[in-house]
């Protein structure tokens, strides 16, 4: 009984021990696909997201949003990014994750149509104030634009903070770590909703 109990137990080390190494096999190329995704996306450019898309995911994700409003915000954000040659993914994404899917909370309120934490900082700034919706949303635009490109605005520059951007300093999603935010994980988090994005969006088909 012994002899048999012992048989069992090393099959059952040598079971474990095979799945542990599929399991870091498995995980190699994803960590790697992650990182290539970082370092590869290019905030100027085109989006592919549908603003029916974009909402559709914040109202997954906060149910108690107004569908409408979403859909008027995520428009906003393909007509002023297309306007600067801006990747309308990149930043609506990132404003997903700046306001918590517009439940904000943080220094920055609703009020402020402030979506990207523009003059908030980790030591208790408030961020800046926008007048409505597209003011706040082309203030976004902006300052990606100057984080990503040295080319010149299309339109007069509402952005508080875009004379203060080292220009094309980010051209990269990887570069906005560190920069636009302190926490060096923040490129894999906007990452992240955009594939989200992405997922929700092949269920919405």
């Amino acid at each position: 009984m012994i002899e048999l109990i012992k048989g069992c137990l090393g099959r059952v080390t040598v079971l474990v021990f095979i799945s542990c190494v599929l399991c870091i096999a498995c995980e190699r190329p994803i960590s790697s696909n992650v990182e290539r995704g970082v370092t590869q996306t290019r905030i100027m450019g085109f989006g592919e997201f549908s603003s029916e898309q974009m909402a559709a995911y914040v109202l997954l994700k906060n149910t108690a949003a107004n569908r409408e409003a979403l859909l008027y915000l995520a428009r906003t954000y393909i007509r002023e990014a297309k306007l600067e040659g801006v990747n309308h993914d990149i930043a609506f994404a990132q404003m997903c994750h700046e306001t918590y899917f517009l439940k904000f909370g943080n220094q920055v309120k609703k009020n402020q149509h402030n979506y990207c934490g523009l003059g908030a900082t980790d030591g208790g700034g408030k961020g800046a104030v926008f007048k409505d919706v597209s003011t706040g949303v082309r203030a976004h635009i902006q300052h990606l634009k100057a984080y990503a490109s040295t080319k010149s605005l299309k339109s007069e520059v509402i952005d508080p903070r875009f004379r203060f951007v080292e220009r094309a300093c980010a051209p990269t999603l990887a570069g906005l770590a560190g920069r636009w935010a302190s926490d060096k994980r923040y490129a894999h988090k906007v990452l992240a909703h955009i594939q989200a994005i992405g997922q929700c969006s092949k269920r919405l088909k």
